[in-house]
């Protein structure tokens, strides 16, 4: 049996990406240890400084390996 889902893209056309790490920063990071928090803020700014101005809708992980940023984040 086939399950097809739905899924609105809408918000993720109008997000982006600097956006979204900078939300995730605000909500996420403080309920993680010191050491998580401090590596993943230095990974949030290395990818909104290459890749902020990118909507969520645009395949981002197309951006990264073309242009190599994982040896960046990774």
């Amino acid at each position: 049996m086939m399950c097809v889902v739905y899924v609105q893209r809408s918000a993720s056309k109008r997000m982006a990406l600097e956006t979204a790490l900078k939300r995730y920063l605000a909500d996420a990071i403080p309920a993680k240890k010191p050491i998580t928090r401090k590596s993943e803020r230095h990974e949030a700014n290395m990818l909104s400084e290459h890749l902020g101005k990118y909507f969520l809708a645009v395949s981002i992980l197309k951006l990264i390996a073309g242009r190599g940023y994982l040896r960046f984040v990774l």
